[in-house]
This record gives structure tokens, sequence and C-alpha cells, in this order.
């Protein structure tokens, strides 16, 4: 069986020289206007980018009063391994990678621009993320491609038959899969699809995978020991569990009296600034979304966000791994950072349909772990014990969120016509193609196309 692939996520943090930002500016500006393809970067024959973008960030002061320097962020969702995905970055856009980073603090001068200098330039610049969201794991941009592909070509062949007499509709559900396998097997540019498919991964290793495995053994462990502390004997135990009781209270005390205290943004949106964000949305079936905030003052608070963003990593890894972020169907790739040492929080997503509905999905579906994220930001609706409230308050939520956005210059898709929803039937499809079905299971695929 073939091994499964995995899909990751990069983001590279440069600071733009003060003077270059204009510049740079419109750079961003001529790549986005020529997407997908451009003579510097054509987006296309990029075959291990699921989306990317790049966001220009102005030098600020935040709620801190502290200055921030002008910032890009490079965003890609990409197939591993990361140094394949640097190189054909180098290999297919170099043009467009020193027009851009040339306006950059540190970047290689135009003699030391070798592919080495510059990957090892954006490898030392990576921030990496505190959690990322994969809707359609281990489905490599060429697997999704090819399946899109697939289906649209027995979808021509069931055409092309339907005009015929006697009409291959008119057949069995049997005799159609069998005159489907048979086009297939017969056109050598699909051969590939008798192959069996990758499988699906159901967990999502990383590099801090032994911590998680040191969570859980810790789990384990502490569910006798609370036993223990109980029974008799339990002397020691009792009072650090007492002392830990203790100081879970103080905490949600602490937590709740912030709560309470902590300013609001009023429920206005700045529609000046949606209209530029619209101007770049709803172009596609997906569209995109790009936010930064600036995270509360205090290490509690800071400490809070950090283990939250952890606990979503962790579920993102291991619990939703079908397709669905609890009951949304509509993400694609999602991913928090924390940058500037714990001040700001950037929040990017991919997903299906209009921004309206999105936001929507989040405030039914899934408001608690929103709040419990976006809680320790400036300006969001006021919380309940870190997950209640908060996103709830609809009005204010979504003019929060508006108003958090910011311009994304430039956005690539891979597959700019599929949905989740398209790229897992297609994946069915393939899957279901060949091998054993029952009569039932032959209608519920045919049904597919």
């Amino acid at each position: 069986m073939a091994q499964a692939p995995y899909q990751n996520g990069l983001t590279i943090l440069t600071p733009v020289r003060p003077e270059h930002v204009m510049g740079l500016s419109a750079v961003l500006a001529e790549f986005s206007e020529a997407l997908p393809d451009h003579d510097d970067i054509p987006f296309d024959d990029l075959t291990r980018v699921h989306f990317m973008r790049w966001v220009l960030l102005p030098a600020t002061t935040d709620d801190h009063g502290r200055e921030t320097t002008p910032t890009l962020l490079l965003s890609t969702n990409y197939d591993e391994p990361l140094l394949a995905h640097l190189n054909e970055l180098y290999d297919v856009a170099a043009p467009a990678l020193h027009r851009v980073y040339q306006h950059c603090v540190d970047y290689p001068a135009p003699d030391n621009r070798s592919r080495e200098q510059v990957t090892d330039y954006l490898r030392h610049h990576d921030v990496g993320y505190d959690t990322l969201y994969v809707g359609t794991r281990g489905r490599t941009v060429t697997q999704i491609r090819r399946e899109a592909n697939l289906r649209d070509e027995i979808q021509d062949f069931l055409d092309q038959k339907g005009r015929q007499e006697p009409s291959v509709r008119d057949q069995s559900p049997g005799a159609i899969r069998a005159a489907i396998q048979d086009f297939v097997q017969s056109t050598p540019r699909l051969a590939w699809a008798e192959d069996d498919p990758p499988p699906i991964p159901s967990r999502w290793p990383q590099p801090w995978d032994s911590s998680a495995a040191a969570l859980l053994v810790s789990v384990g462990l502490l569910i006798p020991a609370v036993g223990w502390a109980l029974g008799a004997g339990g002397i020691v135990a009792g009072t650090e569990l007492a002392l830990f009781l203790l100081a879970a209270v103080a905490y949600l005390g602490w937590l709740r009296w912030r709560e309470a205290r902590d300013p609001q943004d009023p429920p206005v949106t700045d529609y000046d600034h949606v209209a530029k964000l619209t101007r770049k949305e709803d172009r596609i079936v997906q569209n995109q979304m790009s936010s930064v905030t600036t995270v509360k003052g205090g290490w509690l608070r800071r400490t809070t966000l950090y283990a939250v963003l952890w606990v979503i990593d962790l579920a993102g890894r291991y619990v939703y791994t079908s397709g669905k972020l609890g009951s949304i169907s509509s993400i694609h790739f999602a991913r928090w950072v924390v940058i500037d040492e714990g001040r700001r929080l950037v929040f990017f997503s991919n997903f299906d349909g209009s921004w309206e509905n999105y936001l929507g999905d989040f405030i039914d579906k899934a408001a608690s772990g929103l709040t419990a994220v976006w809680s320790n930001t400036v300006g969001f609706p006021r919380s309940r014990f870190l997950v209640g409230k908060g996103a709830r308050d609809e009005q204010r939520f979504k003019a929060y969120a508006r108003n958090s956005q910011v311009l994304t210059e430039v956005w690539y898709s891979a597959y700019r016509d599929l949905t989740v929803q398209n790229i897992n039937n297609n994946s069915a499809i393939r899957a279901g193609l060949f091998g054993e079905q029952t009569p039932a299971e032959t209608r519920a695929w045919l049904q597919r196309l």
C-alpha cells in the first residue's frame, strides 16, 4: 500500500524596508491582477502548492504602545516534504521571489541568489504556526487535480454514450459501472486510476508528537493518581490535588473578573474597509480570510491563548480527521499564528462559499472554539468563562471579524472550481471505480457522478 501523503503549512514572516513598502505593494498588485498565471510566477506550474498568499502588514503602533515594522507574510499550504516545496517554489518562480523579497531586510544580493541561499533565507524566516487544520488531508495537489479530471472524463463518456442507441444509461447499474471501467482501462491518460489510491491518514504526526503522547500518558496516570489521592493514605497527593483545584478556582475567578471588565468594540462595521476586501472576494467558488488582531496584555491571557491553540491543534490532528471541523465541511485549510513575540495573532483561512455563510457556520456550529481563541484579543465581544457568549453576539462578532481582516494582496488556489465536498466526492469515485461492490454500493457510487 502506498504511503499516506501529508500536507503542511509554511508561514514566512519578513521585515520590509520602510522606504520599499510602496514598491513592494505595486509588485504584489501586479501578480494579483495576473492570477492564476504571470511570466514571473506561473502559479499553476506549482505542483505541491494547494493555497498561497502574500499579505503586507503596514507599520503600526499596537495597543501595547510598541511600534511594529512593515512586514510581509507569505503563507503556503503544501505537500510535504518542505525542502521539495521550497525548491519547486524557487525553480518555478525565482524571478518573482527576487522581485518581492528584494524589498525585504537581509535578502541575498543579486550575485548571491542561488536556490540554496534563497531557500535558506525563507526557512530562516519561517515562524511556523500554532494551529493548522487540513480539510482534505491525504490528497496531494496532483491527486486532487487528477481525480477531478477523472470525474469529468467519466461524465463526458456517459454523455456521449447516452446519446447513442441503445443508451448506456438504460442498462443496469452493474453494466454501467463495467462500461466505465472498460473506458478507463482503454484510455492511456487514465491509467493511473487503476492503482489503489493512497490511504488517507487518520492521524497527523508532527515533531511534537512525543509531547502529545506524553500528555496522553500523563492523563492516563492522573486518573489513578486522583483515585489514590481520594483514598485512605493519599495525604500528600490529596494536598497536591487540593492545591491544583485551588489554583483552578483562582484562575477562573481571575478570568471572570477580567471578562466582565474587558473593553469590547462597538458593533459597527468599517464599510470603507469592507469595500476594499470585497473587491477580491467571490471571484471563484472559494474565498479566503486574513485577520490580524492584538493579544490582550498580561502573561495569563497569553498563556491561556497558547493553551487553547495547542488543544485546538491537537484536536485538528487526531479528532477532526474526516474533512469536517466539528460539523463544518467547507474549510480547506486554516491556521492560527502568534507573531511579534506574542503580541499579535494571525488567522488565515481558505474556505468554500461566501464570507457571510462562513461566519454564520462558525457562529452556529463552532462559537465556543472561536470565543476561546479570540476572547484573548483586544476588542472581541465579551466572553463568559472563556467559551461562553463572545462569538454568539452575532452583530458585534461579525463587525469585529470584518474590521480585523487585512487585505490579502495575492491569493492563489490550485483548484479554483472545487469545493471540499467536490474533492471528497471525486476521491470516493476514484476509490470505488474498481474492486468488488454490492448492487446497493454500485447504485450509490453511480449517484456520485
